[in-house]
């Protein structure tokens, strides 16, 4: 189904790559060009708009070169269901996903108010990433599963829906953010319990206060939708620079830590290379 650019809506958080590649853009528009036909992109029709779920490079080089309308594989659905299926759509075709692009996505699903609370194989089956990757991610952003979950319940989706299912063999319920701590707990494990307890309680209400600016905006679902997908995908990328700074860092101390051996290495070869010289 061939649908006009200009009724294609690309800003409303479906675009499920760190950023777009422009060289990738012009390089399809040249193909386009010569008469390269191009597999069909695909979007999420709400009866209002049409949302892009995949295929941004090929709508760009639409554009690029004046192409009024591109064919797409319309699904009906909402924009949530265009962001979800956002997230897995380049892990099999077009350009290859940087991981910057895997961290950018499993961040989004991450910080959602919703998709957050997902354990990590299913939102590693969502987004076509393994497991220990979304865990890795998870402990970046001091975020534990149980934290995210509920300690008695596991979401995951089937078919479209959403279920959830219970932890059997559950021996510490945590319905209280803040645990019965130990008779005589040591002084600093008991420090430590209430700084996870007071970050917890932190990013709940962060979440409530995401969740009450969304539903002050407007009555109308659409916009409601589209508000929430900006705030998670500006949460998102804010977590994914700072991972990016926290990889930084530690390649920066990598360094340090080389030349200063480096630097010890030298001085006992100029050493050596004087003793040397002065025995001649």
């Amino acid at each position: 189904m061939h649908i006009s650019l200009d009724k294609i809506r690309i800003d409303c958080g479906t675009q499920s790559r760190k950023e777009i590649d422009w060289v990738v853009v012009d390089d399809y528009a040249e193909k386009m060009l010569a008469g390269e036909v191009f597999p069909q992109a695909t979007a999420f029709y709400d009866g209002t708009y049409y949302y892009l779920g995949d295929g941004f490079h090929r709508f760009h080089a639409n554009q690029k070169v004046g192409a009024p309308s591109m064919d797409c594989n319309v699904i009906e659905g909402s924009l949530r269901d265009a962001i979800l299926f956002s997230y897995g759509a380049n892990a099999k075709h077009g350009k290859p996903r940087t991981n910057a692009d895997k961290i950018y996505i499993v961040t989004s699903m991450l910080n959602d108010f919703e998709w957050g609370g997902w354990s990590d194989r299913e939102i590693a089956r969502q987004c076509e990433v393994s497991h220990t990757f979304v865990a890795k991610i998870r402990k970046e952003l001091n975020q534990g599963e149980d934290d995210a979950l509920g300690s008695d319940e596991r979401k995951f989706e089937r078919d479209g829906k959403t279920h959830v299912m219970k932890k059997k063999d559950e021996k510490v319920a945590k319905n209280s953010h803040l645990e019965t701590l130990p008779d005589e707990p040591e002084v600093d494990d008991e420090k430590e319990q209430l700084f996870d307890a007071v970050e917890l309680l932190k990013a709940e209400n962060e979440a409530l206060t995401d969740k009450l600016a969304v539903v002050s905006v407007s009555p109308e679902q659409a916009e409601r939708e589209m508000t929430q997908s900006l705030i998670a995908e500006l949460r998102a990328k804010i977590r994914v620079l700072e991972i990016e700074l926290k990889s930084a860092r530690q390649s920066r101390d990598t360094y340090q830590s080389e030349k200063a051996q480096l630097m010890k290495q030298n001085a006992t070869l100029q050493k050596k290379l004087k003793q040397y010289e002065s025995g001649k």
